[in-house]
């Protein structure tokens, strides 16, 4: 790749792992703001359900999925990136063996890389992040909190945006919902402690939506609605049986009255999020100016203190009525908050990015 001149104000934005797909849009917009061109490489995943991330970059690649083992994919990319000859790169999920792979080969390119880190645990327990480390030494975290938790890693850059652009975002009338973004999952919602919730407001005409593929025929599902039902509480909660497309997605957290991220203490909720990642439920109450309602054990990280109430399962029924009460002046203080705006987010990207 040496003999070939870089592009220097061409960015590539590099997706392979099938999902975080909610991050790319703040970069594309942050680029072209710089009058940088940003081209995505994207799996086939991914591209399949992004049609406004193509609309808005400047190409885009797909990577199929049929096309063989994680380092054939990686040596594909590889080359499309000899082809294109960005100067930096960005990985939007930094982590795995096709970057591990792709990462080995770019080490002595004239190639920038950058990566966006998910999940601090990768820095503490992951050998192979520790490879993808002597090629991308510039990270950028999902959360302020997440970054503080990291600490300092030799060798390395870290800072930290919020990606807070979504597709269409049209103001709506608010409605009495409460969103759960995700299906029902065990491993990331604490069900046991949303039905404690879901019966303490039961009445009030408030009705709560799982925001994602829920399928209907998983057994965590078929329980979950078998206790709505021996509560009487089936009517009060809806649920998707397939993927939630963009336009679903955006009008249902458009209309909400809060976001609920589900996440309890000594629950398994609890060990995926808040300590080793950032639920996504966080940036998309900043993105859309809906309230957080969240367990008061996590009062105490600030970045999420101006969008959010805090409850404890026992006493949320009482907690809710203040909540409601309140509602309106915490969405004017989140509107009012910098870092909540999805135009600061971009230039905390481009400050970091375009060093």
């Amino acid at each position: 790749m040496k003999s070939k001149k870089i592009q220097k104000d061409r960015v590539g934005l590099v997706e392979v792992g099938g999902s975080h797909e909610e991050c790319l849009l703040t970069q594309i917009r942050a680029l072209k703001a710089a009058s940088k061109e940003g081209i995505l490489v994207l799996d086939e995943q991914v591209a399949g359900r992004s049609a406004y991330l193509a609309d808005q970059a400047d190409d885009t690649r797909v990577v199929l999925k049929d096309m063989g083992s994680n380092r054939m994919i990686a040596d594909h990319i590889y080359r499309m990136l000899k082809v294109l000859r960005p100067e930096k790169v960005v990985f939007n999920t930094a982590q795995g063996t096709i970057v591990r792979n792709l990462a080995f080969k770019l080490r002595f390119s004239r190639i920038k890389c950058y990566g966006i880190i998910h999940t601090v645990r990768k820095f503490t327990e992951s050998f192979t992040q520790k490879w993808i480390s002597k090629t991308i030494k510039n990270y950028l975290f999902l959360s302020k909190d997440l970054l503080q938790k990291a600490g300092k890693q030799r060798g390395l850059k870290m800072d930290y945006f919020y990606p807070l652009d979504f597709p269409r975002m049209q103001p709506l009338e608010t409605e009495k919902t409460i969103v759960i973004t995700g299906g029902v999952e065990e491993r990331r919602k604490d069900l046991i402690g949303s039905l404690s919730l879901i019966k303490q407001i039961g009445d009030d005409g408030y009705s709560f939506v799982f925001l994602g593929k829920s399928d209907p025929e998983n057994e965590t599902v078929q329980s979950f609605k078998g206790e709505l039902a021996k509560n009487g509480l089936t009517n009060t909660v809806t649920f998707f049986d397939d993927f939630v497309d963009h336009k679903t997605f955006d009008h249902c957290l458009g209309s909400a009255s809060f976001i609920l991220p589900l996440v309890h203490p000594d629950t398994p909720s609890a060990e995926q999020y808040f300590t080793n990642q950032i639920s996504g439920a966080t940036n998309l109450s900043y993105a859309y100016k809906v309230p957080l309602l969240l367990h008061e054990a996590y009062a105490d990280i600030e970045e999420m203190q101006a969008a959010s109430f805090y409850y404890s399962i026992e006493e949320f029924g009482s907690q809710f009525n203040r909540f409601v009460a309140d509602r309106e002046v915490k969405v004017e203080s989140m509107r009012a908050r910098e870092p909540y705006s999805a135009l600061n987010q971009q230039e905390r990207y481009r400050n970091f990015i375009l060093d």
